[in-house]
This record gives C-alpha cells, sequence and structure tokens, in this order.
C-alpha cells in the first residue's frame, strides 16, 4: 500500500513553521501591527499578510512536488532532474 510515509519529516518541518509563525506574529502583534496600521492604515495589515500567504502557499508546493515524486518512485526524475531523494 504505502511503502514511504516520512510522517516525521513532514511533523518536523510543520511544527517548525508553526513554531516560528508564532514567534513571528507575537512579534509583529506586540511592537510593529500598531505601527503599520497606523502609518498605512489597513494596508498595514497586508504587509504582514503577503509572506505568511506566500509561506503557507511554497509549503503546500513543496509536499505535492515531493508527493509527485514519491508515486513517481524513488529512481525516477521529475522534469526539473531532482530525485525524491533529494528532496526527503
Amino acid at each position: 500500500m504505502i511503502k514511504n510515509f516520512p510522517v516525521f519529516h513532514r511533523f518536523k518541518v510543520a511544527s517548525f513553521i508553526y513554531a516560528m509563525s508564532r514567534a513571528l506574529m507575537y512579534i509583529g502583534t506586540s511592537f510593529g501591527l500598531v505601527y503599520l496600521t497606523e502609518w498605512f492604515g489597513h494596508w498595514g495589515i497586508l504587509i504582514l499578510a503577503y509572506p505568511t500567504i506566500f509561506g503557507i502557499l511554497w509549503s503546500v508546493q513543496h509536499f505535492e512536488k515531493i508527493e509527485r515524486l514519491r508515486l513517481a518512485g524513488t529512481s525516477s526524475k521529475s522534469s526539473d532532474g531532482i530525485s525524491y531523494e533529494q528532496v526527503a
């Protein structure tokens, strides 16, 4: 059925991203959000939202790429020449 499911790697990456988001949001809401909304209005919130959205989309794309490589087989190469072992 499923030969390889890197649970620990995915848990490590998800936990690290969550921890970094909590740390950055703490700093952002404590110090930066007040000044950003004062200087830029509602557009100041987007200054913090865009990197967050970019990080989420990048991580989803990365895990989809890993899953495609895993389903294609560990010995095959993707279209950009990266094997599953190099990514995971």
